[in-house]
This record gives structure tokens, C-alpha cells and sequence, in this order.
């Protein structure tokens, strides 16, 4: 049993963090950034571009972090329900 909840947590840690976080989160401060840094390539756009870049990476990881958060405490959750409702029935 401890080896199975084990394993859906890591299934479910690596779906939200390997699939969830790289979708494509477009954040119009981004988009516009990378517009113009395309249109004009200077030092400062191009620093405008990775702080965008670096906070829509810390928006996805937030994202994740929150749906693995989800993930795992229903997980958790339907096991404890799982794991009472076998010791009540095997007192009875």
C-alpha cells in the first residue's frame, strides 16, 4: 500500500512538473517584450526579455506546485478514507 501511494505521488510530482509547467503560459508583458527586442535587438530589451521570461517560469512553477498540490491531496485523502473504511470492517 506504502509503495503504491509512493508511486502515484512521484507519477503525479512528474505530470505536473514535466507536462503542466511548460505550457505555454503567454503573458502579454512577454509577447510584447519579445516583439520588441525582435524589432530592435539592444542589451536593455534583451534584459527585458529575461527578466519576462524569468517571471513566467515562476508563474508556471507556481501553477504546478498547485495542481501537484491538488493531485496529492486527493490522493492522500481517498487513501486515508480507503485505509479507515478496511479497519472498520475488519473490527466488525
Amino acid at each position: 500500500m506504502k509503495k503504491l501511494i509512493i508511486f502515484l505521488l512521484i507519477a503525479e510530482f512528474l505530470t505536473s512538473f514535466t507536462v503542466l509547467a511548460p505550457t505555454c503560459i503567454l503573458r502579454h508583458d512577454m509577447i510584447h517584450a519579445i516583439s520588441v527586442y525582435a524589432n530592435k535587438p539592444t542589451l536593455e530589451n534583451k534584459t527585458e526579455v529575461d527578466r519576462q521570461r524569468q517571471i513566467t517560469q515562476r508563474y508556471s512553477i507556481g501553477i504546478s506546485s498547485v495542481i501537484f498540490s491538488i493531485m496529492a491531496g486527493s490522493t492522500l485523502f481517498l487513501f486515508r478514507i480507503r485505509k479507515n473504511s478496511k479497519s472498520i470492517i475488519e473490527k466488525t
